[in-house]
């Protein structure tokens, strides 16, 4: 991916459209074909590569920071091609899941591997499984990652925004500052928000220029609900290619505020991935979430959810640097001594089990134990 970078530049420079149909054709690929639901890429810990089209396992896979990292580079050279809200959703995507899972809270350790679901007992000991560690490491001996995610971090505000010569896009919703134009068109832009705990994005235009000019959007591929008002007032807008377009004359001060509809989801792959057939995941806005042991309990594949899940959604200041977690009820299979290895269906018993889902970056920053995110789905 970072050499997919480098052609996305060189086609850029050059306006070479053979070699941007190349980049929109490998971007394809990884995307919809072998792209992790956290963006994380790379199936094969063997030459750390991809393997064949839907080949996802989420507990054998390799999913390399670097990889994600770079796919973030990726992303937002295609953006700064053609302005279409996938890019912008695959940075979103990986900025919130498959990169930052790669660091751990303090930002003393490590991943290098990014796994979807742990068992340490098989992780450890089990040869094919020795790439997956169960807790961050303090550095490595082909330490790449770790100085590459510090760069991507300290780098993150080049991504927010990015403009043409009449418009301004919002790739990115987080707090932050910015200048655009110049001379007398200079104008003045602040963004504050909560996300992705909130969907509620404010932006503050202040410009003394009087001509029209564009203020566009990214609107989520998530996204099903918003409402979207200018100084209080709901106003016009068109869409186009996942962005949200308000053309007006922003002369002076103005304020606009966006509001996305953030509610817990299930999510279902496509059939063609065959370690998630009969599963479902969770995610909250661009936030995927996983179970962890230390809430949960150890066999989490003994865990099932019915397709009708209902969450309870809460925001715990005190809990891994500050998250929203999501709270609901499934059913365990009952583990009882004597059971043979085989045995009829009819005899299999459950017991209701309250369960309490994370972010999925934030796993493994309290103890050592199981963590998934593909969960067993089930009609009840």
């Amino acid at each position: 991916v970072y050499l997919y970078s480098g052609m996305a530049d060189v086609a850029r420079e050059t306006l070479d459209d053979t070699l941007y149909e190349a980049c929109k054709a490998m971007w394809d690929s990884i995307v919809n074909r072998r792209m992790y639901i956290t963006g994380a890429i790379g199936s094969s810990a063997y030459g750390e590569a991809f393997t064949i089209d839907y080949d996802l396992p989420g507990d054998l896979m390799y999913g390399e920071t670097c990889a994600s990292v770079g796919m973030v580079f990726f992303a937002c050279r295609m953006l700064q091609m053609e302005q279409r809200g996938e890019y912008a959703d695959v940075m979103e995507r990986l900025l919130y899941n498959g990169t930052i899972s790669g660091m751990a809270l303090d930002g003393k350790s490590f991943f290098y591997v990014n796994p979807l679901e742990v068992y340490p007992k098989k992780d450890e000991e089990v040869q094919a499984f020795r790439h997956v560690k169960v807790e961050r490491q303090k550095w490595f001996a082909c330490a790449c990652c770790p100085p590459n995610l510090a760069r991507l971090v300290e780098s993150v505000g080049a991504y927010i925004y990015t403009q043409s010569e009449d418009r301004l896009y919002v790739n990115l919703f987080i707090g932050s500052e910015t200048e655009v134009f110049s001379g007398e068109e200079a104008a003045h832009i602040h963004m504050e928000t909560g996300y992705p705990w909130t969907g509620n994005v404010k932006l503050v235009t202040e410009c003394e220029s009087g001509r029209e000019w564009e203020i566009a959007l990214h609107l989520p591929g998530w996204c099903r609900q918003f409402d979207i008002l200018v100084d209080g007032e709901p106003v016009g807008y068109r869409t186009e290619a996942g962005y949200l377009y308000l053309k007006r004359c922003w002369k002076g001060r103005h304020e606009i505020v966006f509001v996305m509809k953030l509610e817990a989801r299930l999510v279902r792959s496509n059939p063609r991935v065959r370690d998630n057939m009969g599963k479902t995941a969770v995610m909250r806005g661009p936030v995927v979430y996983c179970l962890e042991e230390a809430d949960n309990g150890p066999d989490l594949h003994c865990i099932e959810i019915p397709e009708e899940t209902v969450f309870k959604e809460e925001y715990r200041k005190d809990l891994l640097g500050g998250v929203v977690v999501l709270e609901s009820v499934g059913r365990k299979i009952r583990e009882e001594e004597g059971i043979p290895l085989y045995f009829d269906e009819k005899n299999e018993k459950y017991d209701e089990k309250k369960l309490l889902w994370i972010p999925y970056y934030s796993w493994a920053n309290r103890s050592a134990g199981e963590m998934m995110v593909w969960v067993r789905r089930v009609t009840l």
